[in-house]
């Protein structure tokens, strides 16, 4: 005698399920053979948020930003997926998450600010004042 939940069947495939979404998502469907009710379940492809609330997604860092109640997102898995207009979402628990592009410091080539290159420029002037005063 076939009970519900006795024999169920699984199966899982990634493929890009959803119009408008570019990323693959993972289709997970169970079947259960008594009563044969069917249950599935798209996921989006997971990650964990680094300690510093940081993701990285196609190359670019993104910073998580502190939202619906959450303030860190280290550790906790968080699901990116990507539209036709290139525009990303961030999900954790089913809640859209703010974030921002993370650009790291630009580096200073010769390593000293405007300002300090105007001190040295201004140092030199009257270091030059200086010596021609002194020799006449």
């Amino acid at each position: 005698m076939p009970k519900a939940g006795m024999l169920v069947q699984m199966d899982s495939s990634q493929h890009a399920w959803l119009e408008g979404i570019l990323d693959e998502w993972w289709l997970v469907a169970m079947k259960d053979d008594a009563d044969g009710y069917v249950y599935g379940r798209l996921y989006p492809k997971g990650k964990k948020a680094n300690k510093d609330n940081t993701i990285k997604f196609k190359g670019q860092t993104y910073q998580l930003l502190p939202t619906n109640g959450l303030k860190r997102f280290a550790s906790k898995w968080v699901y990116v997926c990507r539209d036709q207009k290139a525009q990303i979402t961030v999900l954790c628990d089913g809640n859209k998450i703010a974030y921002n592009l993370f650009q790291e410091k630009r580096k200073i080539l010769n390593n000293s600010s405007p300002v300090e290159e105007t001190m040295r420029t201004t140092d030199k002037v009257e270091k030059k004042k200086k010596w021609k005063q002194a020799k006449n």
